[in-house]
């Protein structure tokens, strides 16, 4: 508790209720945040820049898999097609930059809708590419590192051998009493 002046006397204060009070005062004027939709171009572009960040991640494993064609193959694969997918979202941001002019018009926005759930997909497929060229880089499992061959050769009887040996190794049948 703590005294202060005023002009009918002196008051006692609570000093930590009244901490307590003004601070529930203040958040209790606080708006809430409030969550917009992110801008579809600037989300479109931030997508397509990963898809060709994508492409430079490629890139930097393609020098790891030097030396095994198998590999690097492997790896150059996983390249091309994070460059088609980072061209096709080329296209799909263009197509988002062309639907924004009708904001208002809710084909557009189906439009821009579809576009851009191409485009998570092709960031979806970006990143199985990453993945897939670092496995490219660590597995090699389409070639065969193994250079000993042992092989087993087993002697072939002649065909009367043979004749002699299937008509000895029959069993007899059994004696039959009458």
């Amino acid at each position: 508790m703590r005294k202060f002046p005023t002009d009918l006397g002196e008051v006692e204060v609570d000093v930590t209720a009244g901490i307590l009070t003004g601070l529930w005062l203040w958040l209790a004027a606080t708006p809430a945040p409030v969550t917009t939709a992110p801008d579809p171009l600037v989300l479109a572009r931030s997508q397509v820049r990963a898809l060709y960040d994508g492409i430079e991640h490629i890139a930097r494993v393609l020098p790891m898999a030097a030396g095994r064609a198998a590999r690097a193959s492997c790896v150059s694969e996983k390249q091309a097609e994070a460059r088609i997918g980072a061209r096709l979202g080329g296209d799909e941001l263009a197509r988002i930059k062309a639907n924004l002019q009708g904001k208002d018009d809710p084909r557009a926005a189906g439009e821009r809708a579809y576009a851009q759930r191409r485009l998570e997909l092709l960031i979806q497929r970006g990143g199985e590419l990453e993945r897939g060229a670092r496995i490219c880089v660590d597995e090699d499992r389409s070639s065969i590192d193994v250079t000993q061959v042992q092989v087993e050769i087993a002697t072939i009887p002649a065909p009367d051998e043979r004749q002699q040996d299937t008509l000895t190794a029959q069993p007899t049948p059994p004696a039959t009493s009458r």
